[in-house]
This record gives structure tokens, sequence and C-alpha cells, in this order.
């Protein structure tokens, strides 16, 4: 190689170890891929004014149904952008970030308890001028998700609940056992807390491409403080969910991992015996973070409920 092929070679080198470094520069690649992994789920990112504040949401058009999604705490819309590609393209989609959650507004003065959350979704859904959909939720967007249900059941066709949020299981998890001695085991303000909340999320951590990572967690660690705010509001005013389940008469579906170190297993016995409606399928070596780490199969067992609930309904 003569010398100025290797002089070439290592400038190349270095402008990309500086770039690498560079949050800015990861931040527009991250941004980039996000665009681009939309794109292939046909997802339109879009805003609307509800109560004075900015909800975000994703939406993919569909001649069909209507389903409806709400993220788990700490996360956003785009958690669901694998999950949606996989579903049959004749449904509407309308991922939506939770007050407080994702590019939606954000304000220190008021409470984010689940009952706000689910007032202000109800707010969205009439501003949305939905008539009737399919309502699925993960973690604590299961647990607003059933807040809405209890009191809008003319509104929903099914009600969907991924390792939701809502009851204490039966058997404690990490989860439960770190809450117990007063730690909050998914608080991310260090990379060595953003790591042990991954590994409480998933069983098997999904592949995450540079710079998503880094990305992710400088994201995290700006957010910690709002988010402080956000789970102490939720735990403030927490109800126990079995006392509104008796309510919910929706057809209902229960998506599960058997690895879940966060909402155990357990719980959906809890689910089944208020919910006796309730169809259940359990993803086999799988997380609490089902839509992100198996999306295909969530999104698979999620579809056969649809189909299987449609047919019921005539």
């Amino acid at each position: 190689m003569t010398s100025k092929r290797i002089n070439a070679a290592a400038v190349i080198f270095l402008t990309i170890l500086l770039l690498g470094g560079c949050a800015r520069f990861e931040q527009k690649l991250f941004d980039w891929g996000l665009s681009v992994e939309r794109q292939r789920s046909g997802l339109i990112p879009r805003t609307i004014r509800v109560d004075e504040q900015n909800i975000a949401y994703l939406e993919r058009k569909g001649e069909g149904d209507t389903i409806v999604l709400l993220h788990g705490f700490g996360a956003n819309k785009d958690t669901w952008i694998r999950f949606v590609r996989y579903l049959p393209k004749k449904f509407r989609i309308l991922a939506i970030d939770m007050l407080g959650h994702g590019d939606s507004s954000r304000n220190m003065d008021i409470s984010y308890d689940a009952q706000h959350l689910a007032d202000v979704f109800s707010s969205t859904v009439e501003s949305l001028g939905l008539q009737r959909f399919h309502l699925a939720g993960h973690s604590l967007g299961g647990y607003v998700a059933m807040l809405y249900a209890a009191n809008h059941p003319q509104k929903l066709i099914t009600l969907s609940l991924f390792a939701s949020a809502g009851v204490l299981s039966p058997t404690p998890t990490d989860f439960q056992l770190a809450l117990a001695k007063g730690e909050n085991p998914i608080r991310v303000d260090s990379g060595e807390s953003f790591d042990r909340m991954m590994n409480l999320v998933f069983y098997k951590k999904p592949f995450a491409p540079w710079p998503m990572r880094s990305v992710i967690l400088r994201q995290c660690i700006e957010r910690n403080e709002f988010e402080k705010k956000v789970w102490h509001d939720i735990w403030e005013d927490w109800q126990d969910a079995t006392e509104l389940l008796p309510q919910i008469r929706t057809p209902v579906f229960l998506l599960w991992g058997d690895k879940d170190r966060i909402m155990h297993i357990s719980c959906v016995n809890v689910y089944r015996r208020y919910l006796p409606q309730a169809e259940t399928v359990i993803i086999k070596n799988c997380g609490h973070g089902l839509i992100f780490e198996r999306p295909k199969e969530a999104a698979g067992a999620y579809a056969n409920f649809l189909q299987n609930a449609k047919i019921r309904e005539y």
C-alpha cells in the first residue's frame, strides 16, 4: 500500500472515530434509522392538541378496524414499530405517546397518575374522532387501558393486555423485591443502571446496532428527573386493578412472556380469575419486553385473537 493510500485510510479512520464520539452525529444517525424503521412499518408521525397538551402518535392507514396501542412506563410509541410490521395491513394503527412520554407534552406542575393518563387518553380518543376500536396496552399502558375500558365499554371491540401492570404477582419478581427495599430497578442515571434495566426487561436482549445504545442511554439520563416525578405520581395514587376488572365485559386477550422478571407470569392467573372471558397466549423464553423482543410472534398471536374475536362478533 502506498503512503498516500495509508494516509487516506488513516484520515477516514480518524474521521469515523471523531464522528462516532460526537453525540450530535450519533443522534442524527439514530433519527435517520428510526425514520427508516417507521417507513418500513408504514407508520407516519403525527401530533394532535388535546386539553392544551401535545399528544404525539404514529399512524398506519388501513381500511379495516382501528387498533390503538399504548406503551409502558418510560417507553414511547416507537416500541411498537416492529410489532406493527407483522400485523395484517387491513388494520388502521394508532400508536400513541401517553402524556409525559415520548414526544408528548411534559409538565412538572401536573400529576401523571394512571387515572390522569387514562383521562387524557380518553380526551385523545375523542379528539381523534374514534368510535369503536381495539385497544392494546403493554405494562403501564395495559393498566391505563384497563382504566379506560372500565369507564368506556361502549368504545371497545376488544381489550388486550401485554405483560400488563395493575396487579401484584403472587410470585414476587426481582423488580418487586427491589421495590420492597426502596429501590427503583428501572430508573436509569448511568450506563450501569441502564444495563440493569435492560436485563430486567428482556430475557434475550434484541440486537441494538450502533449508535442505538448510546443515544437511548443519553435520552434516559436526560429524562431521569422527570420520570422520577411520573413514577412518584403513579405510585402515590395506585389502586389494585382487581377492583375494576369485574367491570370489564369486553373480549380480553392476555399475552405474556414466561421469563418476565417485572410482571411474573403468575399475574395471568390473577387476571383470569377476574376476567373469565380472557384468552391467553404465553411466549416461551421471553421477557417483559415481548413486543420488542419477539415482535413477530407477539403480533401473530394478537392477530389470531382479533380474527377469532371478529368471527365471534358475527
